[in-house]
């Protein structure tokens, strides 16, 4: 491949003055004469852009199976603190045949035996990408997975996009958006009347002396307590 890219002329990245980064250093390479980093490149740079690209290639690197795992993200029902993620099966040429993991064990789904080895080769990616979610795992016929707030904030901030550019399909509420995730909101509360006018308006109250605001973060609509928001 690199050599069909070098006869074509092909150019991974454009040419520019100044120092590159590894990234860019080895994107570059990839299509010179010659293909090794240049040895004044920051050693410990390198071995941790080497170490990110081993864990992307064998995490992302996607086979091509007839069956790819989905997770189903649902909030906590009445009374309950922890949320759940739900293990699916999908079709890959049909992505309108998806069953429940548990029809799997079950030999109730329309999915060749060889869906059980494809489903725990999937899991156990989401296992590598998705540290909280590796108690899947543990069970004999694994479906879905408990989660608590702490692990839900971890997981929907960090591994989303790490689990889809992995192949793994996932189905999140519908008030989950890529550029609003852990959002704040403002709480406004009605201040009570001291009796006492203040000047400078038509009612003699301003909007500050009537309203209070208080600030909260939330992760779709249930609040986060302080320590939910402390970082891990």
């Amino acid at each position: 491949m690199r050599m069909r890219m070098r006869l074509r002329g092909t150019r991974l990245i454009e040419k520019k003055s100044g120092r590159r980064t590894v990234a860019e250093a080895w994107l570059e390479a990839l299509t010179s004469d010659d293909p090794h980093l240049r040895a004044r490149l920051d050693a410990a740079k390198v071995d941790a852009f080497a170490e990110s690209l081993t864990t992307w290639i064998r995490a992302g690197a996607a086979s091509q199976t007839r069956t790819r795992v989905v997770l189903r993200l649902s909030e906590p029902a009445d009374e309950q603190t922890s949320w759940r993620i739900d293990v699916l099966v999908q079709d890959s040429d049909e992505p309108s045949l998806i069953v429940d993991a548990a029809r799997l064990w079950d030999a109730d789904s329309p999915f060749p035996a060889g869906a059980v080895a494809e489903l725990l080769q999937g899991l156990g990616r989401v296992a590598r990408l998705a540290p909280e979610l590796s108690g899947l795992l543990n069970a004999a016929r694994p479906s879905g997975i408990d989660l608590t707030p702490d692990a839900v904030i971890e997981f929907v901030r960090d591994r989303v996009a790490l689990l889809t550019d992995a192949g793994i399909g996932l189905k999140l509420p519908g008030w989950w958006s890529q550029r609003q995730r852990v959002r704040l909101r403002a709480k406004a509360t009605p201040k009570r009347s001291s009796g006492t006018a203040v000047s400078g308006g038509s009612s003699g109250f301003g909007f500050d002396e009537t309203v209070s605001f208080t600030w909260e973060a939330a992760l779709g609509e249930s609040k986060l307590t302080a320590s939910e928001q402390r970082p891990s």
